[in-house]
């Protein structure tokens, strides 16, 4: 059996990259493909992850999404013939959904984003998708799947790859920082399609709130994820007290090791959550569900208003310690109630793919 995995974020990356060994450990052939992406490349490397580039990143318009999407669904048959999987799985990728229907093999999704405006394309073929069970049913449905097509698991999709994982400190060494003495900031997902297709927050307004920071944490240094280059071109003008991080790093260590993480997407944040690491979303899309259940639980809390923000963060900058001890009781309340996602997917694509054969 070959399972086909197609990984069009860093987050699908991780996530596959977390199965990868559960399949092998079933006898499993895996073949993963990506696309060229700034994102993604770089991970690809330090994940050392044996990728097969295909098609790719379609950039900020619209129009340039779906050109890239059509460009790459061609070369993808090509090589997808050539190696002819049994399955494919993947995060909600347009190309793969269709191929497989088109090649009459199963294709499977792992997502916990319904507000993603790939998946009416994708979840009507879709054999079963995988969703955390805090996800309601007519949140995937309107999409066009059936309530039998679709498996919960009790578990945040980050769940995939921290099972098994192990902070490693060479990263603060690489960008000279120390453990405890810095807040975090990612920036928000600009290009994305879900947020082209909204009415988006002016970028300078996140520009003066990142330029607010040091003032608000005076005792530590105040580190900034860039997702784009043209975001660091922009950011690097900024206060010079902020230090930009302009390259994919272990992104995950690096969350570990602050004080507090500041998100502005989805992800990082959560991972924020579930690593015990105080949370602030200013994320500027609608509401995500996985984002409300971590609200709820108290480990994540979120702001539209960037101004209310920087109010909240001046009031817990001053014992920002007894923000993170909350925080790590909190999280070890949320690890006891949740399980490993991996088995239950394997077993259950495995199982699927060998009643279709």
């Amino acid at each position: 059996m070959k399972i086909w995995f197609d990984a069009l974020t860093p987050k699908q990356l991780l996530l596959f990259h977390s199965l990868k060994n559960e399949f092998k450990k079933r006898r499993v052939d895996v073949w993963l493909t990506s696309r060229d992406y700034e994102q993604v490349l770089p991970l690809i490397q330090l994940l050392n992850a044996d990728a097969e580039i295909v098609g790719e990143f379609g950039g900020g318009s619209l129009r340039g999404k779906l050109q890239a999407s059509i460009l790459r669904s061609k070369k993808l048959l090509e090589r997808v013939s050539r190696e002819k999987p049994d399955a494919a799985i993947s995060g909600g990728s347009p190309e793969a959904a269709r191929i497989a229907y088109g090649l009459a093999f199963p294709h499977f999704c792992i997502s916990d984003s319904p507000h993603s405006p790939v998946f009416p394309l994708c979840l009507p073929v879709t054999r079963l998708l995988f969703s955390p069970w805090i996800i309601r049913f007519e949140e995937w449905s309107k999409h066009g799947i059936a309530r039998s097509h679709i498996r919960y698991h009790k578990s945040l999709d980050p769940v995939f790859w921290l099972t098994d994982f192990s902070p490693r400190k060479s990263v603060l060494q690489d960008l000279r920082l120390k453990e405890d003495q810095y807040v975090l900031v990612r920036l928000p997902e600009t290009l994305a399609s879900y947020l082209l297709r909204a009415e988006n927050s002016s970028g300078s307004k996140i520009m003066n709130f990142v330029q607010e920071l040091p003032s608000v944490f005076p005792d530590h240094r105040i580190v900034m994820m860039t997702r784009y280059s043209r975001q660091a071109k922009v950011f690097r003008r900024l206060n010079k007290e902020i230090s930009l991080i302009d390259r994919v790093v272990d992104g995950t260590s690096l969350i570990r090791f602050s004080s507090l993480f500041i998100g502005g997407g989805g992800t990082m944040t959560q991972e924020a959550a579930l690593l015990g690491v105080p949370a602030i979303s200013i994320f500027p899309g609608p509401r995500l569900t996985v984002l409300e259940y971590l609200s709820r639980r108290g480990l994540v809390t979120h702001f539209s208003d960037l101004d209310l923000a920087l109010k909240h963060l001046q009031r817990i900058s001053a014992n920002i310690d007894a923000a993170a001890d909350k925080q790590k009781k909190r999280c070890r309340s949320l690890w006891r109630i949740m399980r490993d996602p991996r088995p239950q997917v394997v077993r259950e694509v495995i199982s699927s793919v060998d009643r279709r054969g």
